[in-house]
């Protein structure tokens, strides 16, 4: 079980840091549309 928490908990990690950087380091402009960021928030969800 502890092990599973673990599994849980860096996974979760990863898809916050993914996200802040994805808002942070990205904004919509002429070459990423808010579409195509919504998008990468969306495949994240996969890693």
């Amino acid at each position: 079980m502890q092990l599973q928490a673990a599994e849980k908990a860096i996974t979760q990690a990863k898809k916050t840091f993914i996200h802040q950087h994805i808002d942070n380091c990205l904004e919509p402009g002429e070459t990423v549309s808010k579409q195509s960021m919504q998008d990468l928030r969306d495949i994240s969800k996969y890693l």
